[in-house]
């Protein structure tokens, strides 16, 4: 039987749970998208792990790999790395309260729970939240074995 590469999160944990991130460090790479659709996630995923390893940069456990839209062009690959010295221009530090939502089911519902927590947000503070990040928390090999593709989204709460 081959092994999962990514572990088999628990979605309850993450789901309409309050999230505080203090410093929490980001390698970054661009994305590009047609009208919110992302045309390069494949080789950004696969060009920015290959270069934040050549820097000497280590993943977090679990790997988190976020994605987040900057426009309906543009976005970026967020790849959380240990902290450590000398970090370059591309690695970025994430400070705040996000409320995240989860679901579990293919990659075309990453709009729905996107959705969900832009709501969810709206109604507690009476406005639309600042940012919103995107996390597919297992690959495709892995979402067969687990029962699905599990995305956990985050908005900010402040």
């Amino acid at each position: 039987m081959e092994e999962e590469c990514c572990p088999n999160i628990d979605l309850k944990k993450w789901n309409n749970k309050e999230i505080e991130w203090k410093n929490k460090v980001f390698y970054s790479r661009p994305l590009y998208l047609f009208l919110h659709i992302p045309l390069n996630m494949e080789s950004a995923i696969t060009k920015g792990y290959a270069a934040l390893t050549a820097k000497g940069y280590k993943m977090e456990e679990p790997a988190m790999i976020l994605e987040k839209e900057n426009g309906l062009f543009t976005g970026e690959v967020l790849f959380n790395i240990k902290k450590g010295k000398n970090l370059d221009r591309k690695v970025k530090t994430i400070s705040g309260k996000f409320l995240a939502k989860a679901i579990k089911g293919e990659y075309k519902d990453a709009g729905k729970v996107v959705r969900q927590v832009i709501d969810a947000v709206n109604k507690r503070r009476g406005n639309l939240p600042d940012e919103v990040y995107c996390w597919f928390a297992n690959c495709p090999k892995c979402a067969k074995k687990q029962g699905g593709v599990k995305i956990i989204a985050f908005a900010r709460l402040e």
